[in-house]
């Protein structure tokens, strides 16, 4: 499913991410970093998420910086699903569960500016190179 909405530049930090076991213990934070092709650690940072010192949350804590960490693989794996699962990919009309995972995969892209929101791809698509 080639579109003007699936060409859409990436404005985040490309992937894959990592949770680096680096803490700064300050602010009670796991310090997020980009990969390099090589799989080793740029010297920059994505995130960090803290707790401000509460100790007592450490496992949510690194929960949710694995989580975050994920998000460039999610995107992927939900841009495949939408290009895949669709009527045209598929060469027959999509199921039901299909349509739902491609809407949800849509939506969620879409949130988190992945993908342009209906608004942008208009008036993209009305002007001309």
């Amino acid at each position: 499913m080639a579109s003007a909405e699936t060409a859409v530049e990436a404005s985040h930090t490309p992937g894959p991410w990592v949770v680096t076991g680096e803490i700064d213990r300050f602010h009670g934070g796991e310090w997020i970093r980009p990969l390099n092709a090589e799989g080793y650690q740029k010297s920059e940072l994505v995130a960090v998420v803290c707790d401000f010192n509460r100790y007592d949350r450490d496992t949510e804590r690194q929960a949710n910086a694995r989580l975050i960490a994920a998000a460039p693989s999610m995107a992927a794996e939900l841009l495949w699903i939408r290009e895949h699962l669709h009527p045209q990919a598929l060469g027959r009309a999509a199921t039901g569960a299909e349509l739902i995972a491609i809407t949800r995969a849509t939506k969620v892209l879409r949130e988190a500016g992945v993908l342009p929101t209906p608004e942008l791809q208009e008036s993209s698509e009305g002007e001309q190179p």
